[in-house]
């Protein structure tokens, strides 16, 4: 047993040693082999292009003016692959998708109503009213219906809407959405329906959510925008009889603003006269006082800007007219065209009157007499309609009754308003004006406008699309007043005095809103014109070196102040347009004002 046991021990002892040495002896090859491997790995990975792809996932908010929260939020393919997620209390939601193969069609119901989106690609995918109108188009454009496909199983039988369809629907109901846009300081040139971020928070765009009211059905699509506190419709932003156009060659709306285009090119000295209906009429302002004034201000160029509305049903399409003067002044005005037996008319909106409820904000530059205000225009030039206006009333936000509006007229050649007792020519402007002082209405307020004229009453109404000046909190805001840069100081009392004229140059910064561009003017309190009456004030209007241009600070203008003399009593003397004029020695204001066409203006002043 002994001897049995020591020959196990060398055996057991020989191996190990046996396999040492051979490792031992063969290092330096293993070794060569490993180095020879990792070269190899190595190189193939360098060679290997396959990309890592990293998980597709969507997010955004659900929203109708409102968060729509708590809800659940369904995410189908064309393959009828599905998957959920809950919104969170802010409409808000974040899911992984890379078992789904884009486009996805997303679906929420909020009560007794259901939502569609659809996302082409991964990233921010919103769901609202509009994405819903672009899918529910979509599918029937197709013979189809949105929830029957998406509640059916397996493949669809029509797949989701295209890359190309989305953008050209989303385009057309932007287009038709640009006022309101504008009105509530949103970028609608950055900003797209379905894949721009928001909050619903009654801010931005969800603030358009809360303001229009989308309509689909069988027979047409109809967006409203209406009261945001009652619901009530104010107007009428687009009718179709059918579809959408799901293609951007076929797009009504683009294409009824080029035809347009079209024909402002062609129209010789742009002579917009000769596209008038023969019945048309325009806040009083006839086809012979639209003629007269038209010859009287040569235009450069015209162009269709804002889209207003466009009614498929009746061949309306209401336009910003955006028009560049000979003088260098832009300006855009809202123009209504009606397209029969092929071509274009502009047909105004037969009112006897302009009526308009508008939001004023005036300030001095240092913020010491700041005034903000709500006036009420009742206006129309040169037509019998007009001057035979006998009284107005108005009522709404901040009137307990109706209020008379007081009557002024204008004729633009003295300085003085004239008695609403006199005759009246063409040219004069007779208005109806009053003001709420330290008054701003909220926006979306109508005000009723009770116009008599002889034996018949006429009631037009007014919506507040704008405050320019004021943030969502009320409180002024810098960034929507215009500013002026003067090249050199101001000169001084004493030299404005000293018998010279004076050249003032400079540059000015219009907000983005601004519809019409309007010349810094210099403005004299005056007290009277030798021989011709009482005076309020005379302006001295500069003009443009550059064709001024809204959201920049670029805008050169000059202006010539003509020779005051001092009087040594308190006054001086000055010649303005072959009047006289007398004023009191230190009332003078540089002003520059910046008007939209929604009724809302800011202005700002400078003292000397």
């Amino acid at each position: 047993m002994k001897k049995t046991f020591l020959v196990a021990l060398i055996i057991a002892m020989f191996v190990p040693l046996s396999v040492n040495a051979l490792q031992l002896g063969m290092a330096g090859a293993v070794k060569q082999k490993v180095k020879e491997l990792d070269a190899k790995i190595i190189a193939k990975r360098a060679a290997d292009t396959t990309t890592i792809v990293a998980p597709k996932s969507l997010s955004g908010v659900a929203a109708r003016g409102k968060a729509i929260a708590s809800a659940k939020l369904s995410f189908k393919d064309a393959n009828g692959a599905l998957k959920f997620v809950v919104t969170g209390a802010d409409g808000k939601y974040a899911i992984d998708i890379s078992t789904l193969t884009l486009p996805v069609v997303l679906q929420i119901t909020d009560g007794t109503t259901t939502y569609y989106s659809v996302a082409i690609t991964s990233g921010i995918c919103n769901v609202h009213p509009f994405t819903d109108l672009i899918v529910r188009n979509w599918y029937k454009a197709q013979g189809g219906d949105a929830d029957l496909v998406f509640a059916s199983t397996g493949v669809a039988a029509i797949a989701p809407p295209t890359e190309a369809s989305v953008k050209a629907m989303e385009a057309t109901i932007r287009s038709v959405l640009s006022d309101l846009f504008v009105t509530l300081e949103i970028d609608s040139s950055n900003f797209n329906l379905l894949t721009s971020p928001f909050n619903a928070d009654n801010s931005g765009f969800d603030n358009v959510l809360v303001r229009t009211q989308v309509t689909f059905s069988t027979v047409g699509i109809t967006i409203n925008m209406v009261d945001p506190t009652t619901g009530n419709i104010l107007e009428t932003i687009l009718t179709t009889s059918g579809n959408l156009s799901t293609t951007s060659a076929d797009d009504p709306v683009a294409a009824a603003a080029a035809e347009i285009n079209a024909m402002f090119k062609n129209s010789a000295g742009l002579l917009l006269s000769s596209y008038l209906a023969s019945d048309y009429l325009n806040d009083g302002l006839d086809g012979a006082a639209f003629t007269s004034i038209m010859s009287s201000r040569p235009i450069v160029s015209a162009t269709v800007g804002r889209i207003v509305s466009y009614d498929g049903l009746k061949n309306m399409l209401i336009i910003d007219g955006t028009f560049v003067m000979s003088t260098g002044a832009t300006s855009k005005t809202q123009l209504t065209f009606s397209k029969a037996s092929g071509s274009w008319k502009l047909i105004g909106n037969n009112r006897i009157a302009g009526s308009r409820a508008e939001f004023r904000y005036q300030k001095t530059s240092d913020n010491s007499d700041n005034r903000k205000y709500q006036r009420f225009n009742v206006y129309s030039t040169g037509s019998s309609e007009a001057t035979s206006i006998s009284s107005v009333l108005v009522s709404g936000p901040g009137i307990s009754t109706g209020m008379a509006v007081p009557c002024v007229a204008d004729n633009f050649s003295t300085s003085t308003y004239l008695s609403c007792g006199n005759s009246y020519g063409t040219g004069t402007t007779k208005a109806f004006q009053g003001e709420l002082d330290n008054y701003a209405p909220v926006l979306g307020s109508v005000y009723t406008f009770t116009i008599v004229r002889g034996t018949s009453t006429y009631t037009y109404t007014s919506i507040v699309k704008a405050e320019f000046g004021l943030d969502p909190n009320g409180n002024m805001r810098e960034s929507d007043f215009p500013t002026i840069t003067l090249d050199n100081s101001m000169p001084s009392l004493p030299t404005l005095l000293n018998g010279t004229a004076h050249t003032i140059t400079g540059s000015v910064y219009l907000p983005t809103w601004c519809d019409e561009v309007e010349v810094p003017s210099f403005r004299f309190f005056s007290t009277a014109t030798a021989g011709s009456g009482s005076f309020s004030n005379e302006d001295i209007s500069g003009s443009w070196t550059n064709i001024a241009v809204a959201g920049s600070n670029a805008n050169r203008f000059t202006l010539t102040i003509p020779a005051m003399t001092d009087n040594h009593d308190g006054t001086y003397t000055a010649t303005i347009d072959g009047n006289t004029v007398t004023g009191d020695v230190g009332g003078g204001q540089l002003s520059e004002e910046s008007r939209s066409n929604f009724g809302s203006d800011t202005y700002i002043d400078y003292d000397y």
